[in-house]
């Protein structure tokens, strides 16, 4: 967990969190809702990932509004905060030239559990689990350290185009299918900063 980045996105995370549940009880001001929709869009730019997890989170409404008219008003408004970040997103990478980062950027969690899986493969003997994680790391070059995923994101390989990212993806559920006790255990450590108070990785020093 990153003590700059992530600690701004964790707060937009909770007010996030706070404004949500009164807004689904209806209980919002106007410029209420207006804060709303830019923490909203605040928290997705901050973060790829957190976008994903919020696209899933529209259905939420769905289940816990009984009234079903107050359910599409949410679910209009959750994907209008998705398309205002979008928007915004597009705006600054113009108007900033920025450029894409790499690929691997995007694969964190699966990244991750390679790197531990390739741990307990090589303690236990397990070759063929080897071999299909070094189809796209270097694991004599590539470092596992199992709270920063950036020491495995910098050596991917072989994910390039289209057809290198669906292989890696495939990959990474076959490994999860073998390994899905220690995949499970790579995410929690990689995200232990969210869920774990006394976590202190952000402090340490790499390298």
């Amino acid at each position: 967990i990153s003590i700059t980045k992530d600690t701004l996105f964790s707060g937009f995370v909770l007010l996030a969190l706070i404004l949500s549940l009164k807004y689904f009880e209806n209980k919002l001001s106007k410029l209420q809702i207006c804060l709303l929709c830019i923490t909203t869009v605040l928290m997705l730019l901050y973060r790829n990932n957190a976008l994903y997890a919020f696209v899933l989170a529209i259905l939420i409404p769905l289940i816990l509004l009984k009234n079903k008219e107050r359910a599409k008003q949410v679910i209009v408004f959750m994907i209008l905060c998705v398309v205002l970040s979008k928007s915004v997103d597009s705006g600054l990478t113009h108007a900033l030239s920025a450029k894409p980062g790499p690929p691997g950027e995007m694969f964190s969690v699966p990244v991750q559990q390679m790197g531990r899986i390739y741990q307990v493969a090589n303690a236990l003997g397990d070759e063929d689990s080897k071999k299909l994680v070094a189809q796209y790391f270097d694991m004599t070059q590539a470092q596992y350290f199992q709270q920063c995923s950036d020491f495995m994101k910098r050596m991917i390989k072989n994910i390039d185009d289209t057809e290198g990212v669906v292989g890696f993806l495939e990959t990474s559920f076959e490994l999860f299918k073998r390994y899905p006790t220690i995949s499970i255990e790579s995410f929690l450590y990689l995200t232990q900063g969210y869920w774990d108070v006394n976590d202190t990785s952000h402090a340490d020093i790499y390298g």
